[in-house]
């Protein structure tokens, strides 16, 4: 569920979820740059003093009719429930890529524990979850709906 991280010699990149393309991140003279760099040419599209992660868990029960067969109905019957949390991190203040992936790390727990009351309000845990990392700023917000029968 965290972050997909690949490594290079002097750091590493991710996918950018907005626009599909690397985030490279990499120490040189004791600083840690992060540049948005383009998948294919791996030309440099521009520097990024901050970029964001963001945690997505999804539960869902949708059942025909609005029941579990042979288990009745109950109050998670037909629901979906979704959250989303987000924060930034900033690259510049880390002086080797070590710390940042550190704190990549403890910003990723801090997202999932800030979607716990968003879950346990409706009495359910997450089936699926994500984190990944945008270069523009998304929304924080938990939803439920009922699913259509």
């Amino acid at each position: 569920m965290s972050l997909e991280i690949h490594y290079t010699r002097r750091g590493f990149y991710t996918k950018d979820h907005d626009t599909l393309e690397e985030i490279l991140c990499f120490q040189r003279r004791g600083r840690v740059y992060c540049f948005l760099r383009d998948s294919e040419t791996k030309r440099f599209i521009r520097k990024l003093d901050f970029f964001y992660l963001q945690y997505h868990g999804v539960f869902e029960a949708c059942y025909p009719d609005g029941c579990r067969k042979g288990r009745g109905c109950n109050p998670s019957n037909n629901l979906h429930v979704e959250c989303y949390s987000y924060e930034p991190v900033e690259p510049r203040y880390h002086t080797s890529i070590e710390a940042l992936l550190r704190e990549i790390a403890l910003i990723e727990d801090r997202l999932v524990d800030a979607c716990e009351p968003c879950f346990a309000e409706y009495h359910v845990e997450p089936e699926a979850e994500q984190v990944v990392a945008r270069s523009i700023e998304g929304l924080e917000e938990c939803y439920m709906d009922r699913c259509e029968t």
